[in-house]
This record gives structure tokens, sequence and C-alpha cells, in this order.
């Protein structure tokens, strides 16, 4: 499990979680992050905003300073 420090270093990093409330796998990830640090994350929620247009597919993690995009549930597995 990953620990509330380790959410600090990802925020830190410049990491941002685009995610849906209707995504499976970003509910997954909600889950199992539990209440504290799902609210600690760095998260913007897609469903009734305009998303970045690399944003294709939820879960998306978008570094704000390189730019760089992961897509995908695993991170936190």
């Amino acid at each position: 499990m990953v620990s509330l420090k380790k959410i600090v270093e990802i925020n830190r990093e410049g990491w941002v979680l685009f995610h849906s409330n209707s995504c499976g796998y970003c509910l997954e990830i909600k889950k199992n992050l539990g209440i504290i640090k799902w609210t600690a994350i760095n998260k913007r929620e897609c469903s009734n905003i305009i998303c970045p247009p690399q944003i294709t597919s939820f879960p998306t993690w978008l570094n704000t300073r390189t730019k760089k995009t992961w897509s995908g549930a695993g991170v936190f597995r």
C-alpha cells in the first residue's frame, strides 16, 4: 500500500491524477487509497470540466512540470 509520504512526494513532483467518477479503475484507486490519501493527492475530476488535450482516457497522470503522461490503473498496486 502506498504511504502518505509517497503521496506528498508525488504531489511535489508535479503529478496530477485526472479521473472520472464513472471510471471503474478510478474508483478502485480511490478505494485502495482510502479517504485520507485520496483527499491528499493532487487530482482533477473530468466528468464536468474540460480536460487538457493529452488526457484521452482515465485514469491518467499528468506531470505539470514535464508534461509527461502515464495512463493506467496499476500505479498504486
